[in-house]
């Protein structure tokens, strides 16, 4: 769905899912796609070359998954002085991100309100021309005890 056309892309999307992931989980899957695709959408938008590439790693603890969803890129970055406000609705890194990449600034901070909502967050480490690394984490309840038939 978010993977850029190959004969006009020169970025890369790229999954790695690590088998230890819990498989049996309850959760809001719209909510966690809402998350992923503007994490996603934002690291395409912003990666003219290079890659962007998803890393999807989990464990189980008390009846709970734990999920850390990271979405790194090899984009343009933040400034290090505009970490903290990206997340608050409408904010931008300056003022010609909306002219020069499109968006409102409210994907982030939406984001970042459903991820807490599912018990977890988003952190962002960033280096200004070399891209950012956006980390959703969530804790949903296992399925394992679920009967099936």
């Amino acid at each position: 769905m978010l993977a850029p056309n190959p004969a006009e892309s020169r970025v890369s999307l790229r999954l790695e899912y690590d088998p230890e992931v819990p498989k049996d989980i309850l959760g809001d899957e719209g909510r966690i796609r809402q998350i992923i695709v503007n994490l996603v959408g934002n690291a395409l938008k912003f990666t003219e070359v290079g890659s962007v590439t998803i890393r999807v790693t989990g464990r189980t603890a008390g009846g709970m998954a734990k999920l850390r969803i990271a979405v790194a890129d090899t984009g343009v970055g933040i400034p290090e002085d505009s970490l903290e406000k990206i997340f608050t609705a409408f904010s931008q890194v300056n003022g010609t991100a909306s002219r020069d990449f499109g968006g409102t600034g409210l994907g982030l901070a939406i984001a970042s309100r459903l991820a807490h909502l599912m018990g977890g967050g988003i952190e962002v480490q960033s280096v200004l021309g070399k891209g950012s690394t956006f980390t959703f984490t969530c804790a949903l309840a296992t399925a394992e005890d679920l009967v099936t038939g």
